[in-house]
């Protein structure tokens, strides 16, 4: 996937150039973690593990732990400019390759905000979408998301963060303009929603979610639409269900959610069909120690299942990892298919 950084948009959004941000009508300033961040050792970020503890070691609270990986990365970690203009490049990457490289695209800056996240038991999830970054067009299909950010728990209350546009924007000219902005952190529901899109509707944390239609409009149009709408939605329920999952049925959840509400967008759908295939597969191992050929007949046919959904989703698709993907599919398929007779053998 490739993602995109913010480009300037007039009567979009305001961007502030300070270390004090209103929480809850409360004034909190930052600038002393903001410094302490700003002047890590080099010593202390050769691993995530080390660079967790460093950043939080003078935090009073996880506001503050957040604050000091947002400044952090926005300040240490380049956005990968050839990766974004030539897509076929992307590829997933870990946290500590992005700590290692210092340049990524949007969902290495979320991966490795998500790493330190979880080095200090702070909730943390990476959210993927639709953004009004550059080259923005609003009468666009939105048929593959193109962006990701974060989203914390603290006190109860989540929280929205994007590292990758706190960092800098690309212009006109493509080229990548460095420049700090807090404006995306902590950034508040009903304005976050003016250039981020979740692709899981309840991510918006907003009481009504906005359409994707709705999403194509201005921020004035937005505004307006947010402050006239009433509730119909309770998200906190919704995304306390989702975690009482177990994690490969979210993956799948959130991927059937994002289809319902974007049905143009088939290939996250596609892939994750196909993920949950392989996450059924890692049990057949066990099953077949055990000889419970009754058992790896029903988890081979559910496979198949699977795969051929994913097929159904990725085909005809001109994405070249689809086109990848589609591949490993029709290869399951086979195999599966192969490894059913073999147990139908068994089993007369």
């Amino acid at each position: 996937m490739f993602n995109n950084m913010i480009k300037a948009i007039p009567l979009t959004i305001f961007i502030f150039f300070t270390s004090i941000v209103f929480l809850f009508a409360q004034k909190i300033d930052y600038t002393n973690i903001d410094n302490y961040a700003r002047n890590t050792p080099r010593s202390n970020c050769r691993t995530v593990k080390k660079l967790s503890a460093y950043l939080t070691k003078t935090s009073n609270n996880d506001f503050e732990k957040v604050r000091a990986f947002y400044v952090w990365i926005t300040e240490n970690i380049n956005y990968d400019i050839k990766v974004f203009f030539n897509p076929t490049r992307n590829k997933k990457v870990t946290a500590s390759e992005v700590l290692t490289k210092r340049k990524a695209v949007c969902e290495g800056y979320s991966t490795l905000f998500k790493a330190l996240c979880d080095n200090v038991e702070i909730k943390c999830y990476i959210i993927q979408g639709y953004s009004k970054g550059y080259g923005f067009n609003p009468r666009g299909k939105f048929t593959n998301t193109d962006h990701a950010w974060n989203i914390v728990f603290i006190n109860n209350k989540w929280y929205l963060i994007d590292a990758t546009w706190g960092s800098g924007y690309i212009n006109d000219k493509r080229k990548l303009v460095k420049k700090f902005t807090d404006y995306f952190f902590l950034t508040s529901p009903d304005k976050f929603i003016y250039t981020h899109l979740p692709s899981n509707p309840m991510w918006q944390l907003l009481d009504c979610p906005l359409s994707i239609n709705d999403f194509r409009k201005d921020s004035l149009f937005i505004a307006d639409k947010i402050a006239k709408t009433e509730f119909c939605f309770n998200y906190e329920d919704s995304i306390k269900k989702f975690e009482a999952m177990p994690d490969a049925e979210r993956k799948l959840k959130s991927a059937i959610s994002a289809y319902e509400f974007n049905p143009v967008n088939k290939i996250t759908l596609g892939f994750a069909y196909l993920n949950y295939a392989y996450y059924l597969s890692t049990q057949i191992n066990q099953l077949r120690k055990e000889e419970d050929y009754e058992k790896l007949l029903k988890l081979e046919y559910k496979i198949l299942e699977y795969n051929n959904k994913a097929v159904q989703f990725l085909s005809k698709n001109s994405n070249q990892q689809a086109k990848e993907a589609l591949k490993v599919c029709k290869q399951n398929i086979k195999s599966t298919k192969h490894n059913i007779n073999v147990y139908k053998q068994i089993l007369e």
